[in-house]
């Protein structure tokens, strides 16, 4: 099934095309989640998926064929989706480590690190749409350069050169940021 058949049958509410959609993203998704997301159970897991696929039925009308793939917006979804599983699962951990060990190195620690990703993050959000697309779809979803760049109609050469120049502007960044602290 093409991707505008898919479309159009989700925007007409037609069950057998999600069904289509589930059959076809359900192990892509669960990959996807389960490696954000270590930590979570199994059921925690798929209910993720599920709610992937809730939400893409509910939320089909704001997919813009202009701006991804499907399978890339559903694969963001998906990465949505876990990043809140985690956060809620971290929270959980961090009630518990913070209940069992208060000590004024952990607490530094954890703040630094959180310091260090809210900084990475802010980092990635200023790169145009395509290179933070590239970017999280190469070191979150592990997806292979050349994949990539078949999505997008690119060179590899020119994948890796934009990941390579990313991934400078990053480091630069961050270390200018934390040693002029």
């Amino acid at each position: 099934m093409k991707q505008e058949e898919i479309i159009n049958g989700l925007l007409n509410r037609d069950i057998e095309v999600l069904e289509y959609v589930m059959d076809k993203y359900t192990n892509l998704l669960y990959t996807i989640v389960k490696k954000i997301c270590v930590d979570a159970r199994k059921e925690d897991i798929e209910e993720a998926v599920s709610d992937v696929f809730i939400s893409v039925w509910k939320e089909i009308k704001t997919y813009d064929l202009n701006r991804a793939s499907f399978k890339s917006w559903i694969c963001m979804k998906a990465k949505f989706k876990a990043l809140d599983l985690r956060r809620k699962i971290s929270r959980k951990i961090k009630e518990v480590e913070f209940s069992d060990d208060i000590s004024v190195g952990n607490v530094e620690d954890k703040v630094l690190q959180r310091e260090e990703k809210e900084k990475l993050i802010e980092v990635i959000e200023k790169e145009p749409r395509i290179n933070k697309d590239m970017f999280y779809q190469r070191y979150f979803y592990y997806r292979s350069i050349q994949d990539i760049a078949r999505e997008y109609k690119m060179t590899q050469a020119a994948v890796s050169n934009r990941l390579y120049r990313m991934n400078n502007k990053i480091k630069n960044e961050l270390s200018s940021y934390f040693e002029g602290e």
